[in-house]
């Protein structure tokens, strides 16, 4: 489990949300092929008071079968990533779902 923030260049518009959704759906297709992967579910949420993109992506590494949810978050100039990793035989771990629930802004 991970939270990491990125500067974004422009300040994050909510009437560009279409636009930005478009984006990070080309972007985690992206990266769903560059782990080998596919993206199995994905759709628009909201987290902290936040729009957002949630996105879950599974793959393998050597033996293990990994499913990976990464949720972007937009806010002013600032996105948030939000990542958990499980093996995809494994129920979702409680703390993936703690992750989003508890996640507050400083």
């Amino acid at each position: 489990m991970s939270v990491t923030t990125f500067p974004l260049v422009k300040p994050f518009r909510p009437r560009l949300w279409p636009q930005v959704a478009r984006e990070l759906d080309r972007l985690a297709d992206r990266l769903s092929r560059q782990l080998g992967g596919m993206v199995e579910a994905s759709g628009t949420v909201r987290i902290a008071g936040l729009p957002g993109r949630r996105y879950d992506i599974s793959y393998s590494r050597g033996d293990a079968r990994l499913r990976q949810r990464i949720v972007f978050l937009l806010r002013r100039r600032t996105e948030y990533q939000l990542l958990c990793r499980w093996r995809q035989d494994e129920a979702e771990p409680a703390a993936c779902r703690l992750l989003v629930e508890s996640f507050r802004l400083r």
